[in-house]
Order: structure tokens, then sequence, then C-alpha cells
């Protein structure tokens, strides 16, 4: 129940910030962990849980149209004029990556809104190929490792790990998260969580 309560405060707080790219993350990490947790359960509990969820999303929502904040959602979820500044600069700056092999330098495109766009722009293929060489090695065999390992048997499941940093990952498409600290946080944990063997709970 406590954990519950936590996920809902914690999910109403994404909901209200007003943010798309914090509401797909919130919808990319939370549906991959629920699949990993849920996969070889039961279908009666696996039924209760979506019943559940289904509840506590027709709750939701009658809460917020109660207090008025329904407009303020719908209003967010739309097609917005600065959207299309956003994507253009977007392709500009893939442009400009594929224009110049070894990108534009560093600092050179501060707002391409996009990890990848940005990569690509400022340090060339051969950036944006290291970047995804570093991801790609810590989240295929994190991805092998939750498969593997029980749900709950260490204090940090690869599962939630891995949920977390694919949720950051979808959110780096339309943000540029190369400065934000808790993402290169996360990929030092799969890191040192990769380094250590799996231990199975008595």
């Amino acid at each position: 129940a406590f954990m519950l309560v936590t996920m809902t405060l914690l999910a109403a707080a994404a909901v209200l910030s007003l943010s798309r790219a914090a509401w797909g993350n919130m919808a990319l990490a939370g549906g991959l962990y629920l699949v990993l947790m849920l996969r070889g359960t039961g279908r009666m509990y696996l039924s209760r849980f979506l019943a559940l969820g289904i509840a506590a999303l027709v709750v939701g929502a009658l809460v917020f149209q109660f207090l008025g904040l329904g407009d303020a959602v719908a209003s967010r979820s739309g097609y917005h004029a600065y959207d299309e500044q956003r994507f253009d600069t977007q392709w500009r700056g893939l442009l400009a990556g594929l224009s110049y092999p070894l990108g534009v330098g560093p600092g050179g495109w501060p707002t391409a809104h996009s990890l990848y766009a940005k990569t690509l722009a400022e340090h060339g293929v051969l950036g944006v190929s290291a970047l995804a060489l570093l991801i790609g090695a810590l989240v295929i065999p994190l991805a092998q490792r939750a498969l593997r390992e029980p749900a709950a048997n260490t204090v940090l499941p690869a599962a939630l790990l891995l949920a977390l940093i694919v949720g950051q990952l979808g959110n780096s498409f339309v943000i540029d998260t190369i400065h934000w600290r808790h993402f290169w946080m996360l990929l030092g944990l799969a890191w040192a969580l990769l380094v250590f063997p799996e231990r199975e709970t008595k």
C-alpha cells in the first residue's frame, strides 16, 4: 500500500509538471518495468493488477477534472508552434553532423533539443557512434541480466535500472540530456552493477 501511494504521488507530480517529455519518460520507463515485473505471473494476478491500474487511471482522471486541471493537461498534449521550431533545429543539427565528418566542435550547437542530434552536430558520425557504443555496451547486457534475474533479489534490480535508463534514452530524443547528471549516474550504476556477479536469494 505504501509503494502504491508513493507511486501515485510521483506519477501525479510528473503529470502536473505539464512536460510531455516527462510523460513519455514515465510511460516508457513504467511500462517496461511493469512488463519485466509481471513476466511469468499467473493470469489471475495479472488480471487483478490490470483492473487496479485501470481503476487508478480513472480515479486520477476524475480528480484532475474535479480540480480543474484537465484542460491544462489536454492543452499540453497537442502540437504547438514551438514544436515546429524544435524539430527544425534537430533537423539542421543532423544535417550539420553529416556535413562535417568531425562535427562543428563542442558547444557549437547549443540548442539541439536532442542528445543524439547535438552529439552528431558537435562530434560528427564518430562521436555519435561512440555514444551508441557506450549505451549499447551497457543496455544490452543489462537487459539480458534483467531477463534472467529474479524480480527482487538485489537492492537495485537490473529490471528497475534498465527501465530508468530506457526512459532517459527516450527522453533524450526531444531534450539535450548530455548535461543531466542523473542520466550519467544511471549509466554508471549500470556499469557497476554489471561488474558484480549475479546472486540469487536463498
